[in-house]
């Protein structure tokens, strides 16, 4: 006699968590044509440097294409990342992005992502107030 083994996780196939995901107002357009820079994940996405004024920044992403770095220019309303995430602010020393990712009930909820700016190869850090 077969027994079927007890589920641990989430039930990817629910019809709770199925319905759930149809019934998310966040739930990304997924008809949308994808832009090229959501082919990479952010991890292999390095923000190199930043173009135009203050008011109207266009950030430059640098991504290895078969072993070759290329760079690419974006902007805010961009979408880039493997998690629908679209660029919001840009600033010269790094680019606020949203993404937008399943939860493990089926809803579709937004997070915060950022890259920094990097500078000969490693992304730089924020000063830490530890002297004070």
């Amino acid at each position: 006699t077969y027994l079927a083994p007890e589920v641990n996780g989430p039930n990817a196939f629910s019809s709770e968590r199925m319905r759930a995901a149809y019934q998310n107002a966040q739930i990304p357009d997924l008809n949308r044509p994808k832009e090229l820079l959501e082919n990479y994940s952010l991890e292999n996405l390095r923000y190199v440097g930043s173009i135009g004024s203050k008011n109207a920044l266009s950030a430059l992403i640098e991504v290895d294409v078969n072993g070759q770095p290329h760079v690419y220019t974006v902007r805010p309303g961009n979408y880039l990342g493997q998690n629908f995430g679209r660029i919001t602010k840009i600033t010269a020393d790094r680019i606020g992005i949203v993404e937008t990712v399943e939860d493990t009930f089926g809803n579709w909820v937004n997070r915060d992502a950022e890259l920094t700016l990097t500078i000969d190869g490693a992304p730089t850090s924020t000063p830490t107030d530890a002297g004070k």
